[in-house]
């Protein structure tokens, strides 16, 4: 490679681009020669004209950009291998590289380029293309080697058996009549010739010997009338001559023949194969035989062996067949690819082996191809004898006789089923990644969407608030829009950490004592004015006791599953019913809601359980909802160890079903409306509450949430805050600690606490509310833990819960 020019040509439409290139080429690959073209036709135009080792290929140029310039030159055969690098400034764009790839670009550097990454990738290129161009050309030298030793062999095997029948046909002949075989000695002696066959004769008790032409040939001595005693002997190698020897002594003593192949050396001293064939005469007391040089046929006989070996070695299957396509031979790479042995093949017609997966026409062009004495190459699939499918890339060449006719037909077929099923796969994978990609921006406009129309409310009707000549049923009114627009993004909000920490595997079911019947019950009271506004029939079943529908749930998921389901019914449904309940089946309670409403298709029934997944297309929604709702359920439904489907048809509706184990269990006595009863007596009895709280907003909710029950508070801004007063106010009854806070964040105030007065009850509050977070402020020392936002009772029970309990 050092010795050798090494031809670059590099194509960009910036010229201060191409002498940068040209010198940074110059001095990393001084043995280079780099030419440099402005745009991608000049680009195309070198490249036949130079037929360089690489090109380097800008993306982005006009007229023609670099994906182009790389498929053009990819589709000419002289530079169809030669390694094309791509250059460009777009370094994080994963598009332009699919792209480059696709269009059969090798490699792929990002501007401005760096010297050392640019050396490596030309000589890498160029090992390529070196290894590309050997595997090829010794590819097209195996397959001529053994369309060419198999011609020798067949025209070999034919022509011996000429001159042997011709040989026999004169011995027959002299034995006849040695007047014929005078006639005939002319005839004899050019039949010798062509066959390289001579005989002799030797007299038992005189030892004379006698020669015809051929064989005085053979030896590469004059032609004379009677050879030495001891000619004949002399001429065999070192290794032939007791062979020989032994031979005729056992034909003199015994009268055996013999049919020997040995070695000579001639006159000249040349080494030739010979077969020899003598038979014992006894009654005339004599030997006589032939000789035949048959060292081309040995050296045919080598060559074929090595090409046998060559073939039976080789990693791709190789078939010969007669005429008729029917099978004569295989390798064994045939059997270890198919799985059939040669034996189970022999006499087939390869199409045992179709997968039937190509047409008619495929088959019918391959056999017009060979047929007419042309070679075909193709990629095909086929089946193995296990029934697994497996491509092939193959070579199928005809062999003609002398008479221009097609004797057999040998085919090399090549196992690319891995290579097909990458190819496969990147394309899944491309189409995969483009359909995400469609999802999320499909997820994030419809996001924005839903995030922003419940905050226009929010934002406009505050600004409206503010206006002191508002009427109080006005100011009513547009107070309640803000609440239930708030409830809304609280809602879009939940659904987006709950899927990010169900990605994450970080959601755990809360088990408790639930009454799936007062759930119900709940939840009907919750639609049913949506049900009223939306003329809509709604209507629940609860087939158990209440005191057999007590079981083990998350109490919380359980009503996000069946509000999800619910919300979902009424968003597309304009009039008809809605009907939910239950059905006690085995060990499972089997949940369903069914509607009358749009139906969904069935190639839709899998998919929009997927997050980001809706029914419609962003450009043509009518509905709202963050797409989001139908995946969470579906993740709570598993956790439980249930299973959510649906039944649905266009413009009828649909019904989506779920189940959750049966596990009775007695009701619970701590409910929630004995909670609610203790918030009541704790007026009789002032709770000090610390409030750790740095921003005012929240510190002003929450003590309004706080003024409808006799409580007393004191309010730090910190950490540090809260850690000294503890130290100095014995009379805190309990603390609620933001975590966030300067200073000294909620956790490390918890642990300093905790040090020091490890009873008094601190309830974490924070904006996040993954179990990842609830387990830290646990692990802190925290006794509870609630997320913002919360209610009011919600908030009240837990204090009224961990006072009593201190």
């Amino acid at each position: 490679m050092e010795n050798k020019k090494i031809k670059i040509l590099a194509i960009d439409d910036n010229r201060d681009n191409l002498i940068t290139l040209k010198a940074i080429i110059s001095e990393v690959i001084p043995q280079s020669v780099v030419y440099a073209e402005e745009s991608g036709q000049r680009g195309i135009e070198s490249a036949r004209k130079n037929n360089p080792d690489v090109i380097l290929l800008d993306i982005i140029m006009p007229v023609m950009d670099g994906y182009q310039v790389c498929k053009t030159l990819k589709a000419d055969e002289q530079l169809s291998e030669t390694p094309i690098i791509f250059l460009t400034a777009l370094t994080g764009d994963k598009q332009s590289r699919i792209l480059a790839l696709e269009a059969g670009g090798e490699a792929f550097l990002a501007k401005p380029i760096d010297a050392t990454e640019l050396k490596a990738q030309i000589l890498a290129m160029l090992k390529i293309k070196e290894a590309a161009a050997y595997k090829r050309n010794e590819k097209l030298r195996l397959e001529e080697l053994v369309k060419k030793q198999t011609e020798e062999l067949v025209n070999a095997n034919i022509a011996a058996l000429n001159l042997l029948e011709d040989l026999n046909a004169e011995i027959e002949i002299r034995k006849q009549s040695e007047e014929e075989l005078k006639i005939s000695k002319e005839l004899l002696s050019e039949t010798e010739s062509i066959g390289k066959v001579g005989g002799w004769s030797f007299n038992i008790d005189t030892m004379e010997q006698k020669w015809t032409d051929e064989v005085y040939r053979i030896h590469e001595v004059e032609i004379s009338s009677s050879p030495s005693v001891d000619a004949g002997i002399n001429y065999y190698t070192n290794e032939s001559r007791p062979i020989i020897n032994k031979a005729v002594q056992r034909a003199i003593e015994h009268g055996e023949n013999y049919d020997l192949e040995l070695e000579i050396i001639t006159a000249k001293g040349n080494t030739r194969a010979v077969h020899t064939i003598g038979k014992a005469d006894l009654k005339n007391r004599r030997i006589n035989g032939f000789f035949q040089d048959i060292t081309e046929h040995k050296r045919a006989e080598e060559k074929l062996k090595l090409l046998n070996r060559a073939v039976e070695a080789s990693s791709v299957a190789v078939e010969i067949t007669d005429a008729e396509g029917n099978i004569n031979y295989v390798n064994p790479f045939f059997t270890e690819l198919t799985g059939y042995s040669y034996e189970e093949a022999r006499g087939k017609n390869p199409r045992f082996l179709k997968s039937g997966n190509h047409p008619k026409e495929f088959y019918k062009d391959l056999w017009d191809n060979i047929l007419s004495g042309k070679d075909w190459t193709g990629e095909f699939q086929n089946k193995k004898k296990n029934g697994e499918l497996y491509w092939v890339k193959a070579v199928i060449t005809p062999i003609l006789n002398s008479n221009g006719k097609v004797a057999n037909f040998v085919a090399i077929k090549e196992d690319i089923t891995q290579s097909k099923k990458i190819l496969q796969e990147l394309i899944a994978a491309k189409l995969k990644a483009e359909e995400s990609d469609q999802l999320k921006t499909s997820f994030l406009h419809n996001i924005s969407h839903e995030i922003r129309t419940p905050l226009n409310s929010i934002v406009g009707f505050s600004e409206i608030l503010t206006d002191p000549n508002l009427v109080p049923d006005v100011r009513r009114h547009f107070s309640d829009i803000i609440v239930k627009s708030s409830d809304q993004l609280l809602s879009i909000i939940n659904d987006i950490i709950s899927i990010s920490t169900i990605e994450a595997g970080q959601e755990k079911l809360v088990l408790k004592n639930t009454n799936v019947n007062s759930k119900c019950k709940l939840i009907y009271e919750q639609f049913s004015v949506r049900a009223k506004n939306n003329n809509t029939t709604l209507r629940f079943d609860t087939p158990l006791a209440d005191s057999d529908a007590t079981i083990l749930l998350d109490e919380t998921k359980f009503m996000q599953i069946l509000t999800n389901l619910l919300d979902n019914a009424f968003k597309y449904i304009s009039q008809g019913h809605v009907y939910f309940g239950y059905n006690l089946k085995n060990d499972f309670l089997e949940f369903y809601v069914e509607d009358t409403g749009i139906g969904i298709h069935s190639d839709m029934h899998e998919e929009i359980f997927k997050r980001f997944r809706q029914v419609e297309v962003l450009d043509n929604r009518q509905y709202g909802g963050s797409g989001l709702g139908l995946s969470i359920s579906k993740a709570y439904v598993e956790l439980h160890g249930g299973e959510i489907w649906l039944k649905s048809e266009i413009g009828k509706g649909s019904v989506f079903y779920f189940t959750v184990p049966y596990k009775l269990e007695k009701q619970d006595s701590n409910s929630e409306n004995q909670i609610v009863n203790e918030i009541t007596l704790a007026n009789n009895t002032p709770i000090t509450v610390l409030i750790a709280e740095d921003e005012d907003f929240n510190f002003m909710l929450v003590e309004e949430l706080l003024s409808v029950s006799n409580f007393n508070i004191i309010r730090v801004i910190n950490g540090f805050e809260a850690v000294e007063i503890c130290k100095t106010n014995k009379n805190i009854d309990l603390i609620l600690m933001d975590i966030k806070m300067p200073l000294m964040d909620g956790y490390e105030a918890t642990k300093q606490i905790k040090q020091f007065l490890p009873n008094l009850p601190i309830i974490a509050q924070t904006a996040c509310s993954t179990e990842a977070d609830k387990n830290k402020a646990l692990t802190a020392g925290c006794d509870d833990f609630i997320s913002k936002p919360f209610k009011q009772v919600q908030l009240i029970s837990k204090i009224i819960e961990k006072t009593n309990k201190k």
